[in-house]
């Protein structure tokens, strides 16, 4: 990638394979060093609706989330749903909802996932989403069902079952 970068200095699919490698690889900080100053390049030219730097910017939060570094995730994710297409759009949008989870901000949570329904009805993902969104709220029954939905779509979904297996626990 690096060989390819040199020759083609502006392929965003290369910069992009070579930030998921070293992302793969554990150098969350070399993605960070490699891909910030490109995105903040591509929101000053006014990128916001394009789809190659949302991808940048997916895999720039992911970075960010990796090291612990979570506001600057959730405003790299954020910046990439302005152009982010397909899946992920998807994707982005999971992020972001699971960081407000894990700071119990359920209501915000919800109201992205309701957004993104549209355009993923019935994805598994995204009902398991809602399902940890519901348990977290207290709505065991609605969590119930979607994780139950979720598992009709893929039933060897694994955090899935460990989620749904823990909420049967709880509630006996």
């Amino acid at each position: 990638f690096r060989e390819g970068l040199q020759r083609a200095p502006s392929s965003a699919g290369l910069l992009q394979g070579l930030a998921l490698t070293l992302g793969q690889l554990g150098n969350h900080r070399q993605v960070v060093e490699l891909l910030t100053p490109v995105v903040e390049q591509g929101l000053k030219q006014g990128g916001h609706g394009d789809n190659a730097l949302a991808e940048l910017l997916l895999e720039l939060g992911n970075a960010h989330h990796a090291l612990g570094e979570k506001d600057q995730a959730l405003q790299r994710w954020r910046e990439g749903t302005h152009g982010a297409e397909g899946e992920k759009r998807l994707f982005i949008g999971l992020n972001i909802a699971q960081v407000l989870c894990g700071d119990k901000r359920f209501d915000e949570a919800a109201q992205l996932c309701q957004g993104l329904e549209p355009f993923f009805p019935n994805n598994e993902n995204l009902l398991y989403a809602q399902g940890v969104i519901a348990r977290g709220t207290g709505n065991l029954e609605r969590a119930t069902q979607l994780f139950e939905e979720a598992l009709k779509r893929n039933p060897a979904y694994p955090i899935c079952l460990n989620t749904y297996g823990l909420l049967l626990r709880d509630i006996g």
